[in-house]
C-alpha cells in the first residue's frame, strides 16, 4: 500500500513530533499547577521558609539535603510572600527548570551527534522524555533534585565542548556549574565521580592537559570551599555530616532499586528499549562513549544509595533519551516515517498518563497548608510531623518530619543523639495546630485539648485554652519520650 504523496510527506516530517512535544509540555504545565502537592515537595517549602525566617539548615533544623536549593525558595518566598501563590510559584520555577532540561538535551545531542543528526536525535530525546510517565510527572516537584539536573546537564555540556572547542572557558562553566549541582543535591556526586573519571582519561591519552583539569578542579573549588567554610564557622559542620553522610547512609529500613526500575521500564518502553539498542549497536565515538559511561554510572548510582525511590532515576533519564534517540534514529535509518511512528506509539501511554487518568489534585492541600497558617500567629508554632500542611510556621522543635519508625529522626538519633520529647514540647510551646496522628504519642491531658478541624481530620485544632492540671503537667514533663509513630517515608 502506497501512501499519498501529502500524507508520505507528512509522516517523513518532524512537525508531528513537534506538535506531540507540545502537547506533552502543555500537559505537564497544567499537571504542575493542579496536581497534589507530595510530601518532599512540603518539606523543601518548608526549608526554604525557615531559611527566610533566618534559621540556619543543620543547625537550627534538621535537614538531610545540601541547601542551595532553600536559599532559591527562599528568595521566591521573599517576592511572593506567604499564601497559596509562594506554592504555585515554586511549581512554575520548577517547571522552568524541565524547559531547561528539555533545551540542553537538544543541546548536548548536536555536540556528540553533529549539527544536523544531532537536532533530530535532541527532538527524539526530548519526546521521548516529555512523555515518560515517571520523568513527566516528577520534573516540575518543588525537590532538589530538578536544579541539580539542570546545572548537572551544563556541566555536562560544557565537559564535551571542550573535546572540539579547548577553550578554557568550558572548564571554568563546566566547574562552577558541578559545583553548584553538588550544592542543591548531594546525589551530584556520582556525575561529579564520572567527569572526574573521564577527564583522567582523557589526561592520560592526551586529550586534555594536567593545567586544563586543575583549572576545571579550581573552578569547581571556587563553589565548594565557601560553602564549607561557612559550616565549619557557623559551627555547623558536624550537625550537617551526621544529616547528610551518615544518617542517609544508613541501611536500615532501606531497599533496592528493580522494583521501582521495572515500573519506570514499563511506562517507559520505547526510552528503554532504544536506550539498550543504542548502547549495544550505535555507541562509537569517544563522545558517545562519554555519554554512555555518565548514563551507566548514573543509573548504576541506584544500586548504591540506600533507598532508591522512583524519581532517583530522573538524573539518568535525559542521557538514556539521547542515546535511546540515537537508536531510534539508526535502527530505521532512512526510514524516518516508521522512527516517527514507532516513536508516537511509543508515546500514547505517556499522553493517557498526562491527560487522561485521573490524579490528585491540589486544592485541599492547599487549603490544609492555609488553614495550619492563617490560625497560627507568627511567632508561634505548628506541629506536622510527616511534611502534611505546615509550610509557614516554624515547628516545636530540631526535629520535624519522619519521625517514625526507620524514619529520619530515628536514624538521626542512632549518630547524634538529641532526644525528643512530645509532652514537653506541647507544654512550652501550645501549639493551636497539630497533626492529629500526633495525638496519640502525648499524654492524653494535653491530647484533651484538641479535636478534629472540619476541613481535614487529620488536622487537629486546639479547642480551648491551653492549661492542664498542675499535676498532670508535671507528669507530662517529667514522661519519658514518647514513642514514635508508625513508619513514614523520609
Amino acid at each position: 500500500m502506497t501512501l499519498p504523496d501529502p500524507l508520505r510527506r507528512l509522516a517523513r516530517s518532524e512537525l508531528p513530533l513537534w506538535l506531540a512535544l507540545f502537547l506533552a509540555l502543555g500537559l505537564v504545565l497544567v499537571r504542575s499547577q493542579t496536581r497534589e502537592i507530595e510530601p518532599d515537595e512540603i518539606e523543601a517549602l518548608h526549608s526554604g521558609w525557615m531559611v527566610l525566617a533566618g534559621e540556619r539548615p543543620y543547625a537550627d533544623f534538621l535537614q538531610q539535603h545540601h541547601p542551595l536549593h532553600y536559599g532559591l525558595l527562599a528568595g521566591l518566598m521573599y517576592l511572593t510572600g506567604e499564601g497559596a501563590q509562594a506554592i504555585l510559584a515554586a511549581r512554575a520555577l520548577h517547571f522552568g527548570f524541565y524547559l531547561a532540561i528539555l533545551a540542553l538535551v537538544f543541546q548536548i545531542a548536536r555536540e556528540v551527534f553533529g549539527r544536523e543528526a544531532g537536532r533530530r536525535v535532541g527532538l527524539f530525546a526530548a519526546l521521548l522524555l516529555g512523555t515518560s510517565a515517571v520523568f513527566a510527572n516528577k520534573v516540575f516537584d518543588v525537590r532538589p533534585d530538578i536544579p541539580m539536573i539542570a546545572t548537572g546537564l551544563v556541566a555536562l555540556q560544557a565537559f564535551l565542548c571542550h573535546e572540539r572547542d579547548p577553550r578554557a572557558r568550558h572548564l571554568v562553566l563546566g566547574g562552577l556549574a558541578l559545583g553548584l549541582s553538588f550544592l542543591f543535591l548531594q546525589k551530584a556526586l556520582f556525575l561529579m565521580a564520572a567527569l572526574l573519571v573521564l577527564s583522567a582519561v582523557r589526561v592520560v591519552q592526551g586529550r586534555m592537559r594536567l593545567s586544563e583539569l586543575g583549572l576545571a578542579l579550581g573552578s569547581l573549588a571556587l563553589v565548594l570551599v565557601p560553602f564549607y567554610a561557612w559550616l565549619a564557622a557557623s559551627g555547623s559542620f558536624g550537625a550537617y555530616y551526621a544529616a547528610n553522610w551518615q544518617v542517609n547512609a544508613d541501611g536500615e529500613g532501606g531497599f533496592g532499586p528493580i522494583f521501582w526500575l521495572m515500573g519506570n521500564v514499563r511506562s517507559s518502553t520505547v526510552l528503554w528499549a532504544f536506550f539498550g539498542l543504542g548502547l549495544v549497536f550505535f555507541v562509537k565515538g569517544r563522545r558517545e562513549l562519554e555519554l554512555a559511561v555518565v548514563a551507566l554510572a548514573l543509573l548504576g548510582s541506584l544500586w548504591v544509595m540506600q533507598r532508591p525511590w522512583p524519581y532517583y532515576a530522573l538524573p539518568a533519564m535525559p542521557l538514556m533519551a539521547i542515546i535511546a534517540g540515537r537508536g531510534l534514529a539508526e535502527a530505521f535509518g532512512d526510514q524516518r516515517h516508521l522512527a516517527h511512528a514507532a516513536l508516537l506509539f511509543g508515546a500514547i501511554p505517556g499522553f493517557y498518563y498526562l491527560g487522561v487518568e485521573p490524579y490528585p489534585r491540589l486544592d485541599h492541600r492547599l487549603a490544609m497548608i492555609e488553614l495550619a497558617r492563617s490560625a497560627t500567629p507568627p511567632g508561634e508554632r505548628v506541629h506536622d510531623g510527616d511534611n502534611q500542611f505546615n509550610v509557614f510556621r516554624k515547628p516545636l522543635d530540631y526535629y520535624w518530619y519522619s519521625l517514625g519508625e526507620h524514619g529520619v529522626m530515628e536514624r538521626y538519633e542512632k549518630v547524634v543523639p538529641r532526644g525528643y520529647d512530645r509532652n514537653r514540647l506541647f507544654l512550652e510551646h501550645a501549639p493551636r495546630v497539630v497533626a492529629t496522628a500526633e495525638l496519640a504519642h502525648v499524654d492524653p491531658a494535653i491530647a484533651a485539648h484538641y479535636a478534629p478541624s472540619a476541613l481535614d481530620p487529620r488536622i487537629s485544632l486546639r479547642a480551648e485554652p491551653y492549661a492542664v492540671a498542675k499535676a498532670g503537667a508535671e507528669s507530662a514533663a517529667a514522661s519519658p519520650p514518647s514513642p514514635p509513630p508508625p513508619r513514614s517515608n523520609p
